[in-house]
């Protein structure tokens, strides 16, 4: 199992590798479209089994259509709803030109690649204020280990998802490129991570509020913004290597 953060500033764009199967979470600018293709072909990946998109917002799906142009992908999985930018009408009409029906998630759904349990949790309403707010959750359960990507939930999705948790987790991929909200304080209180992962620009400051909060709560916590984090499992220790690039 290895996870990597790709650093490609404040966006998110999240490779999943478990028993040769390929699971990617968002795709980060338009721009960074072919350097991704360039870091999948470098890892020798193919196929992208599962692109998971966790809303539709630039910084999430700008480099879909050039992935899914050039890389075969399996299965998409999207929030059902639609915005008006560039972004997203590039990524229409990729689908249509390469005949791909994605999945509109309007309910959990999950995933197994053994021995991993992948949980996709579902926005809960047809409608936010935010397109943040629609943002799909995954929760990944690899053997003895749990981890959390969040997308970019706000206080309403954030407030639906602590209702309904029940799980502490190893890794959280904090919200929304770590900008506080209401509901940060009570997500680590619910899910109370040893680590966290904050997906943030090389000239964008940390949010000294976050990192206080996160700190007040021992999680210890990595920026992408200071290079890449790969976060492997130990088999033999049975325990998480998580490691960053410069």
């Amino acid at each position: 199992m290895k996870i990597t953060f790709f650093d490609l500033g404040k966006s998110d764009c999240i490779l999943i590798e478990i028993n040769g199967k390929i699971i990617m979470i968002d795709t980060s600018f338009t721009e960074n479209g072919d350097y991704i293709c360039e870091l999948l072909q470098d890892k020798g990946i193919s196929c992208i089994n599962y692109l998971i998109l966790t809303h539709m917002d630039r910084d999430h799906i700008g480099g879909a259509s050039e992935i899914i142009k050039r890389i075969p992908v399996e299965i998409i999985i999207q929030p059902d709803y639609k915005v008006n930018t560039p972004q997203y009408k590039a990524y229409q009409e990729t689908l249509k030109e390469m005949k791909k029906e994605p999945i509109l998630l309007h309910h959990n759904m999950t995933i197994y690649i053994k021995p991993a349990i992948f949980t996709l949790l579902a926005p809960k309403k047809q409608h936010y204020k935010k397109s943040n707010d629609y943002s799909i959750i995954t929760k990944l359960q690899y053997l003895g280990c749990c981890f959390l990507f969040t997308g970019d939930a706000e206080s309403e999705r954030l407030k639906e998802f602590i209702k309904e948790n029940n799980t502490i987790y190893d890794v959280v991929k904090i919200p929304h490129h770590g900008i506080p909200n209401e509901y940060l304080k009570p997500l680590l209180i619910s899910t109370k991570p040893t680590y966290a992962v904050i997906t943030c620009a090389y000239l964008q400051t940390p949010i000294h509020s976050t990192i206080k909060l996160l700190d007040k709560f021992n999680v210890i916590t990595y920026l992408t913004r200071r290079g890449e984090v790969i976060i492997k499992d130990d088999k033999h220790l049975g325990s998480l290597i998580i490691t960053q690039s410069d």
